[in-house]
């Protein structure tokens, strides 16, 4: 499944694995979702996503999607999924209000925690 890699500065950049179906559909999504382009998308294959992400070691690189802000901060698993979602245009205001509850916070830690189970479960992790 591909995702056109699109890597500006000045905006946050989501890195996902695109060897894994899930991942790269998730990607692909997301990039659909966001029409006023406030995101990038870089698979942590590319040399780009290894320079955005060099103060972390490749096995923490492979363990889950990441979201590089601007300011070079790194977010990964669930709170990367948090803060890309609250930037897409229309499901971030909603997102945002619903993540403000508790219920909300544990939605969303469950959905990332039962997409890596699948994940692991369709062997999508690089053999590294």
């Amino acid at each position: 499944m591909y995702v056109p890699t699109r890597l500006r500065s000045g905006y946050p950049t989501l890195i996902y694995d695109s060897g894994c179906r899930i991942c790269a559909f998730f990607a692909r999504l997301m990039a659909w979702a966001d029409f006023r382009r406030r995101l990038d998308f870089v698979p942590y294959q590319e040399k780009a996503a290894r320079d955005l992400l060099g103060s972390l070691t490749q096995a923490e690189i492979e363990s889950s999607a990441h979201l590089v802000e601007v300011d070079g901060d790194i977010l990964s698993g669930p709170k990367a999924l948090h803060r890309a979602l609250g930037l897409l245009p229309v499901i971030g205001p909603a997102y945002g209000r619903l993540s403000e509850r508790r219920i909300g916070v544990r939605l969303e830690e469950t959905l990332y925690s039962l997409g890596v189970a699948i994940r692991n479960r369709l062997e999508c992790l690089s053999s590294a």
